[in-house]
């Protein structure tokens, strides 16, 4: 360990944690390791972010979350997180630990003014339920904020005012999962938070396989779900069926390759229609125009 400056923890290996009081309230470690492996007992909620070298790899809840540099993930309050570099590869990240007092009164604070929906709480516990993602840190103005703390965290006169404004941007950034955490029909917080889980799985099947054409099946494999189960649950989520939510993703797939001035026909094969006709009635159907027009418009 090379010692504490602005607020900072800096390890190199997990000597450090021999000594350590096990007081994560509003901590950030920043960490440069390489085959490393430790494992936290600790309460709090906590920001992974991988700024570089190779990925950083979380395990909790049988579960392994690998973080891309550049990338974050938001891990709620758990007993046991096994943290570790699986390389020799040197690899640098954030470990953020927000306090719970802070977190509630900024949930208290700004519930019917900044919130749009109520946060939704699992169970029993003191804190709103965040979703557990790996997520690009340039995709959110939380992960942009999160992404900043690598550089400047002393920006901040106050070492509580930084995380105040943090808990801020985080609450603000989970507002859509709240709502359709809300939107799913199950009694228990525990049963609505695993199926919301099993839609994304569902949602970015989609996406990863957007070149191509899907069943319902494949779907619901992915998701872990039965195929009614999904239909029903999906369209209440986001408003779409899941055949709905692929075509329209596709559609916006295809605007873009045609403003960039590819071929019709090249757009309908890379994403998977069975001809060019039948992208151009689609694509017609559901734009007003075809595909020629549109890329021709730009």
């Amino acid at each position: 360990m090379k010692g504490q400056a602005n607020g900072w923890i800096r390890l190199t290996d997990d000597s450090f944690f021999k000594d350590f009081d096990g007081n994560f309230d509003n901590k950030i470690f920043r960490s440069s390791t390489a085959a490393f492996e430790h494992r936290t007992y600790d309460t709090r909620l906590s920001i992974k972010y991988a700024i570089g070298g190779g990925k950083e790899c979380y395990s909790f809840d049988g579960k392994d979350h690998r973080i891309p540099p550049g990338h974050y993930l938001v891990v709620n309050p758990k007993e046991t997180v096994l943290s570790r570099n699986e390389t020799d590869q040197l690899t640098e990240g954030l470990s953020i630990f927000i306090a719970e007092n802070i977190l509630k009164e900024v949930v208290n604070t700004h519930l019917t003014t900044e919130f749009p929906v109520e946060p939704f709480y699992p169970d029993d516990k003191a804190i709103p339920h965040f979703l557990e993602k790996v997520i690009p840190a340039g995709h959110s103005p939380f992960g942009r904020f999160v992404a900043g703390l690598a550089n400047a965290p002393s920006g901040y006169a106050n070492w509580e005012e930084l995380f105040y404004a943090l808990s801020f941007r985080l609450c603000q950034s989970q507002a859509v999962h709240w709502r359709r955490l809300h939107l799913i029909q199950a009694v228990r917080p525990g049963t609505r938070i695993e199926i919301y889980h099993r839609l994304e799985r569902a949602r970015e099947f989609m996406l990863d396989n957007i070149g191509r054409p899907l069943s319902l099946d494949e779907i619901a494999r992915a998701a872990l779900l039965s195929k009614y189960a999904l239909v029903r649950a999906f369209k209440a989520v986001y408003r779409a069926s899941p055949y709905q939510f692929f075509l329209q993703q596709k559609i916006e797939r295809s605007k873009q390759l045609l403003q960039l001035g590819l071929p019709v026909v090249e757009v309908a094969y890379r994403l998977g229609f069975a001809d060019h006709p039948t992208f151009t009635k689609r694509f017609k159907k559901e734009t007003g125009i075809t595909p020629s027009a549109f890329r021709d418009a730009k």
